[in-house]
């Protein structure tokens, strides 16, 4: 099961009601209040800057992810491919 990340901010345009600019019965365009275009503003520049977490870094670095792929092959290659997957992974 994967774990989702707890936010720790809500989505500014979530619960937001924007005004709608039409042309011609078709939206265009929105109003947006300055407080709601800086929260969007941060949002995005948090996203353009986004940077992998310290523990990713530390394990390529090791090398550790490069050998358990190698070790993994190498059972792989290995293993007839016909044994109980079961006891391999209770084994793990």
């Amino acid at each position: 099961m994967q774990r989702r990340r707890k936010r720790d901010i809500e989505n500014p345009l979530k619960l937001a009601s924007f005004p709608v600019i039409l042309e011609h019965g078709e939206a265009k365009a929105i109003v947006m209040d300055l407080q709601k275009y800086r929260e969007l503003e941060l949002l995005i520049d948090n996203l353009i800057n986004l940077r992998e977490e310290d523990e990713d870094a530390v394990i390529i670095e090791s090398g550790a992810l490069e050998k358990l792929i190698r070790r993994a092959m190498d059972e792989s290659k290995k293993s007839s491919g016909h044994g109980n997957w079961g006891d391999e992974l209770s084994a793990l």
